[in-house]
């Protein structure tokens, strides 16, 4: 499944914490329009590139679908950062 949520929490020493929650649904929605312009020029490059076009869209999405989970921790001496993909 595509991830649909980006969380960003930031810990610093000192400071306030800030946290940043990014709804990633509503950005796959507004991108979704943009996909009838990718799709002819996917084609022309997997013509060019002789590769199956419906392959390089599955590796495409495969990424995406692979994002979800990913956990990212940044420490350093003044300062925490974390990243979560769900």
């Amino acid at each position: 499944m595509i991830p649909l949520f980006l969380t960003v929490r930031v810990r610093a020493a000192g400071a306030r914490d800030v946290n940043v929650w990014l709804p990633l649904f509503l950005i796959w929605i507004l991108l979704a329009p943009l996909l009838i312009l990718v799709i002819p020029v996917v084609f022309v490059a997997a013509a060019i590139f002789e590769t199956n076009p419906f392959a390089a869209v599955a590796g495409v999405i495969a990424v995406f679908c692979a994002l979800s989970g990913t956990h990212v921790e940044v420490s350093a001496p003044d300062a925490e950062v974390l990243v979560d993909i769900t």
